[in-house]
């Protein structure tokens, strides 16, 4: 009788290791799961973050930020201080399927077509000119990444390049959902991921390392000043900036005492450009050298005292490519500030493709009628 209960307590102990055993694995296998979801092509991304999943990188993009804006991150909305949701990969059907389910989406060409994305509304898209950030970055993609993005006659979507290769003819996008929850704050994250990259990594994919001015992402701290310019040359070829007006001489000065400031009036170009607004063609050294290029900023120059300008590193290793984006810039603003009075589209052909209250002087235009 003994031996009977003995065994009895054996068995049951046994049965209650098992099931603790099950449970621990049943706990620890959709974490796993999880895990192996992510695919390869992420990784990097992560990996750049110091993260391994979608909560690391949440947390690291948001430890950035307020590290990075002592005074923009309390002002910031506290829905803007909240983590969005990540797509890990997954193809077209299930981004639209699952498309109330994530915010920024991670994906890669082979597996989802943009176009459909588009067609569906999934895709974050405005209708405003070439000189917002959206079409400004992919302006400045090769043609084969640029061939994969959403085709549309007048709207740019909020998609970002992080990689292409061209022996694979893959590309890794990071796009944002239209269909989730409302937040204006969508590419903001998208684009800090794009941000995170390597100068030269940067470089193989655009031509050129810019800076970014980011009140456009309304994290305007963000942006670079002066003196980090000053001290890592060798990490941008064209650079924005925006400060008091007071302050602008002694920026350049800085600058230029660096010797990193391209000369603008050697560029037939620059040295003849005549625009039809308020701001200097160029603003001069002591010497008389054009060594910025100030510009009205329009929708996000919002202080009277302020001024907006560029700058290129005379020591670019891409020099060329620093100018040919500069141009295209700088006609960008021009065609907003005065150019849409007198260049663009038909207002028949702005209905035809669904801008049905557009007026001679609004801030859109098609994209076959853009000459810059």
């Amino acid at each position: 009788m003994r031996i009977s209960m003995k065994n009895c307590i054996g068995k049951r102990a046994l049965a209650i290791a098992c099931a603790l055993a099950c449970l621990v694995s049943c706990v620890a296998l959709p974490a796993h799961a999880a895990q192996q979801e992510i695919p390869d092509f992420c990784k990097p991304i992560l990996e750049a973050w110091g993260a391994t999943n979608e909560k690391e990188l949440q947390d690291a993009i948001l430890t950035y930020w307020k590290d990075n804006m002592p005074k923009g991150w309390d002002k910031m909305h506290k829905d803007a201080q909240k983590p969005l949701s990540f797509a890990f990969g997954g193809t077209t059907k299930e981004l639209i399927k699952n498309k109330k389910k994530w915010d920024v989406g991670i994906v890669s060409s082979k597996d989802v077509d943009l176009q459909k994305l588009a067609d569906a509304s999934v895709l974050k898209g405005v209708d405003w000119a070439p000189s917002d950030e959206y079409p400004l970055h992919q302006w400045l993609l090769p043609e084969k990444a640029q061939s994969k993005l959403p085709q549309h006659p007048l709207y740019y979507y909020a998609v970002y390049c992080y990689a292409y290769n061209p022996q694979t003819d893959e590309a890794i996008f990071i796009i944002c959902n239209d269909k989730s929850r409302l937040n204006p704050w969508k590419t903001s994250w998208a684009r800090q991921i794009i941000e995170k990259r390597d100068t030269e990594e940067i470089r193989a994919l655009e031509g050129l390392r810019r800076t970014v001015d980011w009140r456009a992402y309304e994290k305007e701290e963000l942006s670079p000043t002066p003196a980090q310019l000053v001290a890592h040359p060798q990490d941008w070829d064209w650079a924005f900036l925006r400060m008091d007006k007071e302050n602008v001489s002694e920026a350049l000065e800085e600058l230029d005492a660096a010797g990193v400031l391209y000369d603008f009036s050697t560029d037939a170009y620059w040295s003849g450009r005549n625009p039809d607004w308020d701001e200097p063609k160029g603003l001069f050294s002591a010497d008389g050298r054009m060594i910025a290029i100030p510009y009205n900023a329009i929708f996000y120059k919002t202080e009277e005292n302020e001024m907006t300008f560029f700058v290129i590193n005379g020591k670019s290793p891409v020099l060329s490519r620093a100018l040919e984006f500069a141009e295209h810039y700088i006609k960008g603003y021009e065609w907003l500030s005065f150019g849409r009075l007198t260049h663009y589209s038909d207002p028949k052909r702005m209905k035809e493709v669904g801008l049905t209250r557009f007026q001679i002087g609004d801030f859109s235009i098609l994209k076959e009628d853009v000459n810059w």
